[in-house]
């Protein structure tokens, strides 16, 4: 899956193919995140990608009910949003 959000977020998250392991990789004009060992889960009919990095959740919607196209990157610390965008899948 890969989707492009708002404020130049690039997100790239796939499922390592011996290992099973999904995977999250994030680019954007400060850097470049990589994250291991998420979780998914359907949601009211959509996917929902989580990943942990300390007290930071990383949380990539994978469209909505009525966009399949567009999806939502949701940044969470000691479980409190800090961060919401739009995004579109490429």
């Amino acid at each position: 899956m890969s989707n492009k959000c708002q404020g130049g977020n690039n997100i790239n998250i796939w499922q390592n193919y011996n290992s099973g392991e999904l995977l999250y990789r994030a680019t954007n004009p400060n850097g470049n995140l990589s994250l291991g060992k998420g979780t998914k889960q359907a949601t009211e009919g959509v996917q929902v990608h989580k990943f942990r990095n300390r007290n930071y959740e990383y949380w990539v919607w994978d469209g909505t009910l009525d966009s399949p196209q567009s999806g939502t990157l949701e940044v969470y610390k000691n479980n409190r949003i800090l961060m919401r965008q739009t995004c579109r899948k490429n």
